[in-house]
């Protein structure tokens, strides 16, 4: 009786495990069609729009917001002229090479090396803040007002920007030398 119930309980672990294996398989297949099915991604922006909305951010993070100075380190992006990833260093540390204490340096170096998934998530922003502020444009004039040099909507953000990320790099500071 012994052996009968052992051999009963290994035909149930056996059917149980083969269950799983279907249900695995089944699984597995179902993916690979969805798979084959999936559209290739549409990328989040264009190589020439992204390059434009990293100057653009850092037109406006070299800027100073709250004495209204714009003081772009890109000016040509807005007459449809690009620099290459050389000109973008050298205009950067030529622009602070006597100031290695102000912040804006870091956060343009920071902006510079960002992923097109951020940068994208900044572009949505302003242009959501342009078309907020102007209900009645196109999204075509939406685009344009936070594409502009000096748009007070797109310059907000990157005010907001600039101001968590000196926070957070006060807040290292601080912990760094409490642990000091």
């Amino acid at each position: 009786m012994a052996r009968q119930s052992s051999s009963k309980r290994r035909d149930k672990a056996a059917l149980k495990r083969e269950r799983k294996r279907k249900s695995l398989q089944k699984k597995i297949t179902a993916k690979k069609e969805k798979s084959r099915r999936v559209k290739k991604a549409k990328p989040l922006m264009q190589p020439q729009e992204y390059v434009f909305w990293v100057m653009h951010g850092i037109n406006f993070l070299v800027s100073n917001y709250d004495e209204g100075i714009w003081d772009p380190l890109f000016p040509e992006i807005y007459e449809g002229v690009l620099p290459s990833a050389e000109t973008v260093a050298q205009r950067i540390l030529h622009r602070f090479k006597d100031k290695k204490d102000d912040p804006r340096e870091g956060l343009s170096i920071g902006w510079s090396v960002q992923p097109i998934s951020t940068i994208h998530i900044y572009y949505l922003a302003s242009v959501k803040a342009a078309r907020v502020a102007n209900p009645e444009s196109s999204p075509a004039e939406v685009l344009e007002l936070a594409k502009k040099p000096m748009s007070p909507y797109t310059w907000k953000i990157f005010n907001l920007l600039g101001i968590e990320l000196a926070r957070k790099k006060t807040v290292r500071k601080e912990a760094a030398d409490a642990h000091a």
